[in-house]
């Protein structure tokens, strides 16, 4: 067989993970290699992604517009047996299709209904509930960056409706109108415009024990308008702030925390609205890469911080082209003049002057049919990023520590998100693997990478196996943590095995990258997006 590492797979293997899930599941595992750690007793993974990719034999045209399916794996207290349970979120767009046993809506990705005349001049677009599953002061989250927040139980996974989250984020006409506002609110309440939608990528401030979400308007596609909120345990709001992307059509899909700064990185992007109107794409299909445009990173002081205290305002920053997709976090000097970010994304997609629009990137169009297409996707890498805020400028950014591995997802300790380099910033950063001969393949293993050295360590899974996207949970709990801690993680990561086609959890050393144990599933997870740890209920 095969080296793993080379980036070899089938095809077929890969679309065999992006198969529908037949409905609910609920067992007990009886199948475990090795032995689960003691540090996951009483903890809970949660994890969402597209369950189901058809409707009345109809495949979907993309596999991101595939409805929400959130997995819950739970470790008991005493050691028994993890119980598996996952369920579709069910909004009102999945109740109707599910009636109907046809696809009745619009979706960002393209899927839409047979008839023109069903589609044109109709913005209403499904909720697809399907990006990531956050857990955040005894609630459970199905989030979509496009839409309303629906709220689960986070025991039985029930369903329990929209949330505004206390009025934060709500879009209009139960969530069927987009997050548009037409610059006056007589329109806005005339047409039903005017909401706001929730990102599907809040992150926490591990040191200030706060959840950081934030919500978008698109102001008739000339600005975005962005709300973001601090939330502690209980809820309660800690800080309040408000931000306009002055000049962008598209509002971001991660970010990342500092101490003193929220930073967004916007990548060079424009919207063809008028396709989508008419009823010929869905809106994503309708976003172009601008080539060699220069990406803006907007550095916005966090209310209370020190940066606010001295009075300091938004900075937007230029940097040569890339395309960011995730960011795993970003740290601050001592003295507050330097930061680094640390994200995922694609080198500048090589697109001539003058080439046919047609011809340009499509954003994620490669993802279109049964699975993403990885011989048209540009190689990912891990990025590091460097700020000089007392310059005003992006010092430099590039694949770190190379174009060797193609990577995604990439995440650090928790505790240590959001931290002041030296002091509390973590030392290695954790992400999925696809391989380390600077391909773009489909994910089959992990990969560690020391942010001071540059050195990396590899697990690979298999040939015929496909790996998720990590969470991370520390070894042992306590107040804070430093970077000597930054290893000491269990890496849990869903795998599918093509040879079984049946899915495992297999949890993974942070310290020696090597398996732990590996957790057998009766059933085939499809390919996932994100989720969150609940640690045991505190002594």
């Amino acid at each position: 067989g095969f080296s793993p590492g080379l980036g070899v797979f089938s095809q077929e293997d890969w679309k065999d993970a992006y198969r529908t899930v037949p409905g609910d599941v609920q067992y007990s595992v009886d199948d475990v290699e090795g032995g689960i750690p003691e540090a996951l007793r009483g903890g809970v993974l949660y994890r969402n992604g597209p369950g189901r990719f058809d409707r009345g034999g109809e495949r979907y045209a993309h596999a991101l517009d595939g409805d929400g399916f959130v997995t819950r794996l739970a470790f008991p207290e005493d050691g028994s047996p993890p119980q598996v349970s996952g369920r579709f979120v069910r909004t009102p767009w999945w109740e109707e299709e599910e009636r109907q046993d046809r696809i009745s809506f619009r979706n960002t990705f393209g899927t839409q209904p047979p008839s023109l005349l069903e589609n044109m001049f109709n913005l209403e677009l499904k909720n697809a509930a399907n990006t990531n599953a956050q857990w955040w002061g005894g609630r459970l989250l199905a989030l979509w960056e496009a839409g309303d927040v629906f709220e689960l139980d986070p025991e039985t996974l029930d369903t329990q409706g929209t949330t505004s989250l206390g009025g934060f984020s709500r879009l209009s006409q139960e969530g069927r109108r987009p997050a548009v506002d037409l610059g006056q609110q007589v329109l806005n309440n005339a047409a039903g415009f005017g909401g706001s939608a929730h990102t599907a990528h809040p992150h926490i401030d591990p040191h200030s024990q706060r959840l950081v979400g934030w919500s978008w308007t698109s102001v008739l596609g000339e600005s975005i308008k962005l709300r973001v909120r601090e939330w502690n345990r209980e809820w309660e709001t800690q800080a309040d702030a408000e931000y306009v992307m002055e000049s962008c059509s598209l509002a971001p899909h991660d970010f990342a925390l500092t101490p003193d700064y929220y930073i967004w990185i916007e990548n060079a992007m424009e919207v063809n609205t008028l396709p989508y109107i008419l009823g010929l794409k869905g809106p994503a299909e309708a976003l172009e890469m601008k080539p060699h445009s220069p990406v803006r990173v907007h550095v916005v002081p966090r209310p209370g911080s020190a940066a606010s205290r001295r009075g300091e305002a938004p900075r937007v920053l230029s940097c040569p082209p890339w395309f960011c997709i995730h960011l795993s976090h970003a740290t601050q000097s001592s003295d507050g003049k330097t930061i680094h970010v640390y994200s995922s994304g694609w080198p500048e997609p090589e697109i001539k002057e003058g080439e046919a629009r047609e011809e340009r990137q499509q954003f994620l169009g490669d993802w279109a049919g049964e699975a993403p297409d990885y011989t048209r996707i540009s190689v990912t890498y891990f990025w590091r990023m460097e700020i000089d805020l007392a310059a005003g400028r992006v010092v430099s950014n590039s694949p770190f520590p190379g174009q060797k591995h193609c990577i995604e997802h990439p995440h650090v300790h928790p505790g240590l998100e959001c931290g002041i380099q030296d002091t509390s910033a973590p030392r290695y950063a954790y992400m999925s693997l696809s391989n380390a001969v600077g391909l773009s393949t489909a994910p089959q293993g992990w990969l560690r990478v020391d942010l001071d050295t540059g050195a990396t360590l590899e697990y690979y899974s298999g040939v015929r196996s496909f790996t998720e996207e990590l969470v991370l949970v520390p070894k042992e709990t306590k107040a804070t943590y430093t970077p000597e801690d930054s290893s000491k993680v269990w890496l849990l990561g869903l795998v599918y095995d093509a040879t079984k086609e049946v899915s495992s959890l297999e949890v993974v050393d942070g310290e020696t990258m090597e398996r732990q144990c590996r957790i057998w599933l009766k059933h085939a997870s499809p390919h996932g997006l994100h989720g969150a740890w609940r640690g045991p209920p505190q002594s």
